[in-house]
């Protein structure tokens, strides 16, 4: 989260929190902890302001530096998958899209790992509370990862065409121009 609110104000000028609810998607309750961790480690400055949400802050060169020189650090194909899509944010701000999509793809990897090639029987749900929990929660997991393996996916296609897309355009505009 950390880095993602780095990128999300250094990158793409969101100055409040107020800016970061709205234009990355975050609760004011779930950054104020990082904000803070953030502030005391000296990367970011808060202006003064009797509004809390309309405070502006900025980073610090130090912060800059950081985000600069560790924003690849946080790409761990391991965590939840609302890490996962901010650390795809963040590569993508920080590099480009095909670089969020190798990430994307990396992640939805491990989940397809994760489930395994068959789903657990649910027509044959043991008897007795504790194994039909068991048994339910078996299934549930599975399904889970597997969704989460093909959002994964589609995320990243969708950077791929989008980025190819791009490409397309700024040759034929090149083109274009010459």
């Amino acid at each position: 989260m950390d880095v993602f609110l780095l990128a999300a104000m250094g990158e793409l000028h969101m100055r409040t929190t107020y800016d970061l609810k709205h234009g990355a998607a975050s609760e004011p309750g779930s950054i104020r902890d990082s904000l803070a961790r953030l502030e005391s480690q000296g990367f970011l400055v808060r202006e003064g302001g009797e509004d809390r949400g309309w405070r502006s802050m900025e980073l610090t060169e130090q912060g800059t530096k950081h985000l600069r020189e560790q924003w690849a650090e946080g790409l761990n194909p391991d965590k939840e998958i609302e890490s996962v899509v901010r650390s795809a944010a963040v590569a993508m701000t920080m590099a480009n899209a095909l670089a969020a999509a190798t990430f994307l793809r990396n992640a939805a990897s491990r989940c397809e790992r994760l489930t395994g090639p068959t789903e657990p029987n649910a027509a044959h749900l043991r008897e007795g509370l504790i194994e039909f929990h068991a048994d339910a929660r078996e299934i549930y997991e599975w399904r889970k990862r597997a969704f989460e393996a093909e959002f994964l996916h589609e995320r990243a296609s969708g950077l791929i065409d989008d980025s190819v897309g791009e490409e397309v355009a700024s040759r034929v505009s090149r083109k274009k121009q010459s």
